[in-house]
């Protein structure tokens, strides 16, 4: 009988590839360089909201969400690559791309000619439920079918994408890239999914012995992550417990469906529990754990391992050894472990000995960019809006001490407009053509603002001014 279930299952699964996945794209808001919270953001950006067919963890059919984000004012691209990016872990159900949240890596990676998909996941956003957390096949559904969405949706918009396709995520989004990437191996899927490069991101790939260990210890100091995780496998398996006393101690047991209903924060969450995992797990739980390989926990969280194949496309992680979430030795031993296996695609490279996990993600970025940006086919920035114009103007005196900047320009500039940081317009004036002009900015505060300038062709270019008014 069960192995009928699990057929069906996958029935299920399969029958929604051939089937349209796009439910509904809906425009969000535009993201002019200046608005967007990446330092690299280099062309503005259309935020749109996916809403798309895909299976739940028991095979039933459910709408999830997603962002997408497709370049702007690019007139000379007439094709870009697919990147997917997955976000880290979140314990509230709206806190997700598809709502604004965690944009950067959308709008960083836009802005440099990427149509870019970043999924809610299962349980998040507008999905139903709670979030199987760290659960890799849905990882790699909800994401595998957000893609084929977003393909949809620009076919419908006439945005036509290069074939190439990249996968990436930090944290739990490092296990999802790289779930999602073998879950396409595995699938035969590449003639769909033509993957150049994945670029997992302090991820947590040898879930079952390197992370379990290190989370399952009386000193970790993220015990809403340990309860997420039990919650998940119980809710995937159902076979952990008959009721939740006989994993958690009173007064927990009859708390802890509360704290994961979506609505709470991770640090609200760990401050519900006390110090020591002794304390509100029960010590059958924490010992059978610990000393059983074949625990039922331990084999649950087994089934998400993603480090164990051999892949046959390019692979780069990134890691931190000072992580005090992720262990750095999950990037090792998949490196290891791959190697072993026979694939001569995989590398991993640090960002830092002393970066702990929020440390760690500015220069992981910054590395996982560079290593897609060198292989990725972008179009040619020959032309393009913002590049074009913005080396036929120049800015000066910045930083501005004096109370007067002045811009002197190659074309004729119909417009001007000064923004602060909270894109909020604080100056504007039409400039009929000058190609020269001093802006008295005596009356605006100290601070950094941006400069935008529109020539009389309708070019556009942002440039950042720092005012120093005494």
């Amino acid at each position: 009988m069960k192995k009928i279930s699990i057929i069906i299952i996958l029935l299920s699964f399969l029958s929604i590839n051939a089937q349209q996945v796009l439910v509904q794209g809906t425009f969000i808001r535009n993201y002019q360089t200046f608005q967007m919270q990446s330092v690299y953001a280099e062309n503005s950006v259309a935020l749109y909201k996916i809403r798309y067919k895909t299976n739940d963890i028991y095979g039933n059919l459910d709408t999830a969400t997603g962002a997408l984000v497709i370049p702007t004012n690019l007139p000379n691209c007439d094709s870009f690559p697919l990147i997917n990016y997955n976000h880290g872990t979140v314990f509230e159900k709206h806190q997700v791309p598809s709502n604004s949240y965690e944009l950067t890596a959308g709008q960083l990676f836009g802005s440099h000619q990427y149509v870019v998909t970043m999924p809610d996941y299962l349980g998040m956003g507008e999905s139903r439920g709670i979030h199987p957390y760290q659960h890799a096949d849905s990882e790699a559904s909800a994401t595998i079918d957000m893609m084929r969405a977003a393909r949809e949706f620009c076919t419908q918009q006439n945005i036509q994408l290069n074939g190439q396709v990249f996968l990436t995520g930090y944290s739990q989004g490092g296990h999802a890239a790289m779930a999602t990437h073998k879950y396409i191996q595995d699938s035969s899927l590449y003639n769909e999914f033509n993957i150049v490069s994945s670029i997992p991101m302090s991820g947590a790939y040898d879930m079952s012995i390197t992370t379990a260990n290190f989370i399952f210890n009386n000193t970790y100091d993220n015990p809403g992550y340990i309860v997420y995780l039990i919650n998940s496998m119980q809710m995937v398996y159902g076979n952990l417990y008959d009721s939740i006393p006989q994993y958690y101690k009173a007064p927990y047991d009859n708390m802890v469906q509360e704290w994961l209903d979506g609505t709470r924060t991770l640090t609200s969450i760990n401050n519900s529990f006390p110090d020591s995992i002794h304390k509100y797990l029960e010590d059958s739980i924490q010992t059978g754990f610990q000393t059983n390989p074949s625990h039922k926990l331990r084999i649950a969280i087994g089934k998400s391992d993603v480090y164990s194949w051999a892949p046959t496309r390019d692979i780069k992680m990134f890691y931190c050894e000072a992580d005090d979430q992720v262990p750095y030795q999950n990037s090792i031993i998949a490196l290891d472990t791959m190697t072993a296996l026979g694939s001569t695609t995989v590398a991993a490279q640090s960002c830092g000995a002393s970066l702990d996990h929020g440390g760690c993600v500015t220069p992981a970025f910054i590395n996982g960019y560079a290593h897609v940006d060198a292989i990725a086919r972008t179009c040619d920035p020959v032309g393009i809006n913002e590049n074009f114009l913005d080396k036929k103007i120049t800015l000066f005196p910045n930083p501005v001490h004096n109370g007067i900047a002045s811009y002197i320009s190659d074309v004729a500039i119909n417009k001007i407009e000064v923004y602060n940081t909270d894109s909020k317009l604080v100056w504007a004036k039409n400039m009929n053509g000058l190609t020269s002009f001093s802006i008295n900015v005596e009356s605006i505060l100290t601070g950094v603002y941006f400069v935008k300038f529109t020539d009389t062709k309708g070019n556009t270019t942002t440039k950042k001014l720092n005012i120093q008014n005494n």
